[in-house]
């Protein structure tokens, strides 16, 4: 099963796609990475090394990326700060 996993607030997705993966899976990881914690995605979307470029980023990483979002069979959205918003 393809399953696509958007955001990451505590680590649990990147915990969620290691034991899917285990369990035989073919799993996506897409999120938006902060400058604090800095967990490992599949897809970015949006970390920059400024604020401003990461506010930048943040909007217009999703729009650029919405061919790699589809054929999955389950998604799972665990922060809705993935929705493209605008950048201030």
């Amino acid at each position: 099963m393809r399953v696509l996993l958007l955001g990451e607030y505590s680590g649990l997705n990147n915990e969620l796609k290691l034991a899917l993966i285990k369990a035989g899976h073919d799993v996506t990881l897409a999120a938006a990475c902060d400058f604090f914690k800095n967990f490992k995605t599949d897809i970015n979307l949006g970390y920059g090394s400024t604020i401003y470029s990461y506010k930048m980023r943040q909007f217009l990483l999703p729009l650029l990326n919405l061919s790699k979002f589809s054929g999955f069979d389950v998604v799972h959205v665990i922060n809705f700060y993935i929705i493209p918003r605008l950048p201030f």
